[in-house]
């Protein structure tokens, strides 16, 4: 190597170097974020008994690269309807989490599928409580 070559060489090592122990610092200074749901699923005739409910985290929000990174599971659980549940995880994002609850049961007919959107979290733990009536679609969320 000439000794141009050889100085700007070693100047993009030494830049590469300093960007990953810059990256290795600030990911082990992010904290995970603990998300938990409890609550019931209430429905006065079920046609099934169970549900499944899922405790997610919306990565990329809606954006096109959804179909390059699904959306994280924090949380599955089988429960009871009209049964209280109660279920909880915890992700490391950077940009804080998108948490939802997706819902799949048979309340009267065929399986249904429900999202209900928990908000932005910034970065804080959260605890919500909720109820959703199947059978008229009521949703209370605290």
């Amino acid at each position: 190597m000439f000794p141009r070559q050889t100085h700007f060489a070693i100047i993009l090592l030494t830049k590469m170097f300093l960007l990953w122990a810059i990256l290795v610092a600030f990911l082990a200074s992010v904290n995970a974020t603990f998300i938990g749901v409890s609550g019931a699923l209430l429905c006065s005739d079920p046609y099934s008994n169970v549900a499944s409910i899922f405790l997610m985290e919306r990565d990329f929000g809606r954006t096109i690269f959804d179909s390059v990174d699904d959306d994280d599971v924090l949380a599955y659980k089988e429960i009871g309807l009209n049964e209280p549940f109660e279920l909880g995880g915890e992700e490391v994002e950077i940009n804080g989490l998108e948490p939802y609850i997706y819902i799949r049961h048979s309340c009267k007919k065929g399986y249904q599928e429900e999202v209900i959107n928990l908000g932005d979290t910034q970065f804080k733990d959260r605890m919500y409580y909720l109820r959703k009536d199947l059978d008229t679609g009521k949703t209370i969320l605290h």
